[in-house]
C-alpha cells in the first residue's frame, strides 16, 4: 500500500473544503486527527513542494515567492485546524497564506489573527498587541484596511495591546515578555513600574530573545529604569545577545571594543563586529564603517572609495539617513570631489520622505543652483515649511 504523504494528505481536505459547508469540512478535519509532528512536517514538505523560500523572519514577504494556486491549499488547512501549533514552521506559512488572502482577495489579515488568537496563538496575540499600540501588522498595517474593510474600526488601544502581550507571554513567547516589560517601563497600557519591566526582561532574555539582551544592555548602559550605569555590565548583556546573532548588539559591543569603552580596547574584534553587524542588514553598523572609512582612524586605512559604496548601499535599500550623509559630502566635497547633480538628488529623495535635515539641504540647493536650476522662490517656500516644522515640533536638528 502505498503511504500518503502530509501534503496529500492536507490538500485532499483543502479540495473537500472548497465544495463542503465550513462545519462540515471542519468535521472532515476533525477525523484526519493530524499529529502536531505530522503538522510541522506537512509544512516542510509544503515548501519544497512548492519551492517557497523560507523565511526565519515572517514578516517579511515578497508576493513573488508564492504561486497564487498554492494559497488556498494553506487557507483552507488553517481554516479547519490544521494550523494551531506555535511551531516557526506552522507560523510563516499561515502568514503567507493571510498575505495572500488578504492582498488578493481584500479579506481582513485581523480576523484571522484573532481567529489564531482565540486558539491562544501566542505569535497571534503578539501581533494584535502590535495592531492595538501602533497599528503595525506584519509591517504594513495598509494590508489590514483594505477599501470596504467593514470589520477594522481599530483606534489605539494601549490597554488592549497591554492585555494582548500579557496573554502571549502567559504561553511563553518571549517577544510577549519583551513587549510586556516595554509597556511596564513606559507605562503603556499598564501602571509604570520599572522593577516589574527589569524582570520581564531577563525573563524574556532567559528565554533565548535577543532583543531583550539588547535592551538589557541599554539600560545598563545609559543607567535607565532603575539599574544603575554599569558599561561592563551592558558589555556582557550585549555578547550574550552577540552569541545568539543579535546584528545591533554586535555594533554595540563592536563600538565598544573600538573605544576601549568598559572593555579592553580590540581594533580587530571591533571591526570584525561591526563588519559581521553590518552585512546581517544593522545600517547604523554599515553607517559607522562608512565614517571610519572616509576619515581614516585607528587601523582603519582612509578610503573615501568605499565609505561612498557602503552609503550608496544604503541609499539604494531606502535608508534616508544614508541619503543625507552622502548628500551632505557630495555637497561639501568632505573627502571627496563635490557633485552637486548627485547631493541634490539624493537631498530631494530624503525630502519626500519627511527627513527635516534633507529639506533645509534642500533649499540650499534651489537657492544657489547647485544640481538644480537656481529657484530662489522654491528655496524660501522649503524654508518655510521647515520654519513652521520647527514652530509645531521643536528644532530641525540640522547637523553641521
Amino acid at each position: 500500500m502505498v503511504k500518503t504523504t502530509n501534503v496529500e494528505k492536507v490538500e485532499k481536505v483543502a479540495k473537500v473544503a472548497k465544495v463542503a459547508k465550513v462545519a462540515k469540512v471542519a468535521k472532515v478535519a476533525k477525523v484526519a486527527k493530524v499529529s502536531a509532528t505530522e503538522k510541522s512536517q506537512f509544512i516542510k514538505e509544503f515548501l519544497i513542494k512548492h519551492k517557497l523560500v523560507y523565511k526565519n523572519v515572517p514578516e517579511v514577504l515578497d508576493g513573488s515567492e508564492i504561486p497564487k494556486k498554492c494559497v488556498p491549499i494553506i487557507y483552507e488547512a488553517y481554516k479547519n485546524g490544521i494550523f494551531l501549533d506555535d511551531t516557526d514552521d506552522n507560523i510563516i506559512a499561515l502568514y503567507y497564506a493571510m498575505y495572500y488572502i488578504t492582498k488578493e482577495h481584500k479579506e481582513n489579515t485581523l480576523r484571522w489573527y484573532r481567529r489564531s488568537a482565540e486558539l491562544n496563538n501566542s505569535i497571534a496575540l503578539n501581533k494584535l498587541g502590535n495592531y492595538y499600540g501602533d497599528g503595525s501588522i506584519l509591517h504594513n498595517s495598509s494590508i489590514c484596511t483594505a477599501k470596504g474593510d467593514k470589520e477594522d474600526k481599530r483606534k489605539i488601544d494601549f490597554r488592549k495591546s497591554y492585555e494582548h502581550y500579557a496573554r502571549s507571554a502567559s504561553f511563553g513567547n518571549s517577544i510577549g515578555f519583551l513587549n510586556l516589560a516595554k509597556c511596564y517601563e513606559s507605562g503603556v497600557g499598564i501602571a509604570r513600574d520599572r522593577t516589574k519591566a527589569i524582570e520581564l526582561y531577563n525573563t524574556s532574555a532567559k528565554l533565548g530573545n535577543s532583543s531583550a539582551m539588547g535592551m538589557m544592555g541599554d539600560l545598563y548602559y545609559a543607567g535607565m529604569c532603575g539599574l544603575k550605569k554599569d558599561i561592563k555590565m551592558a558589555n556582557k548583556w550585549y555578547l550574550k545577545a552577540v552569541d545568539f546573532g543579535d546584528a545591533f548588539a554586535m555594533n554595540n559591543l563592536g563600538m565598544s571594543y573600538y573605544q576601549g569603552n568598559g572593555i579592553d580596547k580590540d581594533i580587530t574584534k571591533a571591526l570584525e563586529l561591526l563588519n559581521r553587524s553590518s552585512d546581517l542588514g544593522y545600517f547604523e553598523a554599515t553607517i559607522q564603517l562608512a565614517t571610519m572609512y572616509i576619515n581614516g582612524s585607528e587601523g582603519v586605512k582612509k578610503n573615501p572609495k568605499k565609505a561612498v559604496e557602503l552609503l550608496e548601499q544604503l541609499v539604494e535599500t531606502g535608508i534616508v539617513k544614508a541619503m543625507v550623509m552622502l548628500g551632505k559630502w557630495y555637497l561639501r566635497g568632505y573627502h571627496i570631489d563635490k557633485n552637486y547633480d548627485r547631493a541634490f538628488q539624493l537631498f530631494e529623495k530624503a525630502s519626500k520622505m519627511q527627513h527635516d535635515d534633507a529639506t533645509t539641504y534642500l533649499a540650499e540647493c534651489y537657492r544657489n543652483g547647485y544640481g538644480v536650476e537656481k529657484n530662489v522662490e522654491k528655496a524660501k517656500k522649503l524654508e518655510k515649511v521647515m520654519t513652521f516644522r520647527e514652530f509645531m515640533f521643536g528644532e530641525a536638528g540640522l547637523s553641521p
